[in-house]
């Protein structure tokens, strides 16, 4: 097993021969390759990867112990670039994964040791890309289990989305292809969305915390919503978003958090826990337009039929208030005039009685019908005051309701007011609409020649269209973490 020579030197006496450092590395390596004649399958995760201009790539091969502390072992590995172009036609023809640092790999090459340096490190020669795609999967499962022990998954699907969500934070990568396409398409829509940026790396160690990080500075910024985006690349570049600290951050965040992470095919931990996952960064942006898009045409709706209803509601309860003042009238009339009436017959009548007294009785006799002449004035008196009572209890009736009445009809004409476009045309608004009277929501909606009709508080103005531009939403980038 051992070559004559390295026997010779590992079992010679200490003093017998002094080895130079090239025979020594030359040696060790010798005794290297005879302890590993065949290529080996070792599994680890890629830690330090770099690449050199002429298509080498160097990393580490780490053993990791489970917690926060230094690995438990690692070894150098060399891909050389003839191998590394075989590799990636491998990588590419069997699944969607990128050898980058934090992914788990199972990897086949020779041990070796490199006399330069004086340590072994494994030649890679092959990769199994199966084993990273099924342990991407197992640790997803992992961190959705404890996630779901814990109750969070769907606790941010039960946050509300407000109506008219305006006030819009944005987690992504400042350039990104994915920043550009959702930063378009919110300006596109012409619904005055406020966009707060806060750029994060979506890749590498670094990116879970900065991402959790962003989501709680964007609450404390006040946003109405969340975007999480990242566009498409290798499954193993998404493992950022199968993290359990992104997970955990998008689950018990305050605001609901839309994702598009990926390609339509993918699916992360972000996806799972959100209040709605869209398949692209452009599909949640859309998501958001629409969801907004909605809740101005029930708004517009509203008005509309607001502006429609009140003149009419108006008039019917002015009619009803008319009508109610006339019975009140009627009433407290016909009243005074039966009470009048009774008053009189009976004065009459006691009047007529005490003539009649006089003139056949003596002077008792017509003491007697004096005393009855005054407790005849001294009932027309009471009778008087009862029907004055209630003349007056009928008069504060009848100004009670029509005062009620009244506050009503008040009511109802602020309602109408606060509708009434000529109050927001005098304070600043218009109204634009083309030739045909068709109302104007969007630069879109012309073009270069058509005339249009803009109506303000004193009048109209006419104009034509030399140019229509989508007006850029004003955007406001934070720092990267």
């Amino acid at each position: 097993m051992w070559s004559d020579e390295v026997r010779r030197v590992a079992f010679a006496p200490v003093d017998e021969h002094t080895l130079t450092v090239r025979e020594l590395t030359r040696l060790a390596r010798q005794a290297v390759s005879v302890a590993f004649p065949h290529e080996v399958w070792v599994e680890g995760e890629i830690g330090s990867l770099s690449r050199t201009s002429r298509g080498h790539v160097f990393f580490d091969l780490v053993e990791a112990t489970g917690d926060a502390g230094p690995p438990a072992a690692t070894v150098g590995v060399v891909l050389f670039d003839d191998v590394r172009r075989e590799v990636n036609d491998v990588l590419r023809a069997t699944g969607p994964v990128r050898m980058t640092d934090g992914v788990q790999v199972r990897l086949r090459g020779r041990v070796e040791l490199w006399e330069r340096s004086g340590k072994v490190q494994l030649r890679m020669t092959g990769i199994d890309p199966a084993h990273t795609l099924g342990r991407l999967v197992a640790a997803r499962a992992a961190v959705l289990a404890r996630l779901d022990a814990d109750g969070l998954v769907g606790a941010n699907g039960r946050v509300p989305l407000p109506a008219l969500p305006l006030h819009v934070g944005l987690v992504t990568s400042v350039g990104s292809a994915s920043h550009a396409d959702v930063v378009h398409e919110l300006s596109g829509a012409g619904l005055g969305f406020r966009v707060r940026v806060v750029d994060v790396q979506v890749q590498g160690a670094a990116a879970p915390a900065q991402i959790a990080a962003a989501l709680v500075r964007l609450e404390r910024l006040g946003v109405d919503v969340a975007l999480v985006v990242r566009g498409g690349g290798a499954r193993t570049d998404l493992i950022a978003f199968d993290d359990e600290v992104v997970g955990r951050a998008i689950a018990t965040a305050s605001v609901p958090v839309l994702t598009g992470v990926g390609h339509e095919i993918d699916t992360t931990v972000a996806d799972a826990v959100a209040h709605r996952a869209c398949k692209t960064p452009t599909a949640c942006a859309a998501e958001l337009v629409a969801h907004t898009r909605r809740a101005v045409d029930r708004l517009d709706a509203v008005t509309a039929e607001l502006g429609r209803l009140a003149p009419a509601g108006l008039g019917r309860a002015d009619d009803r208030l008319d009508a109610a003042s006339a019975r009140l009238a009627r009433l407290g009339t016909g009243h005074l005039e039966r009470a009048r009436r009774v008053l009189d017959g009976r004065g009459r009548r006691v009047v007529g009685a005490a003539g009649r007294a006089t003139t056949v009785a003596d002077r008792r006799t017509q003491r007697a019908a004096s005393a009855l002449a005054t407790s005849g004035r001294h009932h027309l008196r009471s009778a008087d005051r009862r029907v004055a009572d209630g003349a007056d209890a009928l008069a504060r009736r009848a100004h009670r309701t029509v005062t009620a009445a009244g506050r009503r009809l008040d009511g109802h004409a602020v309602a109408v007011a606060a509708a009434d476009p000529d109050r927001a045309l005098a304070r600043g608004w218009s109204i634009t609409r083309r030739a045909d009277g068709t109302l104007i929501r969007r630069a879109g909606d012309v073009a270069e020649g058509d005339v249009v009709v803009t109506t303000v508080a004193d009048g109209v103005v006419r104009s034509t269209v030399h140019g229509a531009d989508d007006a850029p939403t004003p955007t406001e980038e934070e720092p990267r973490s």
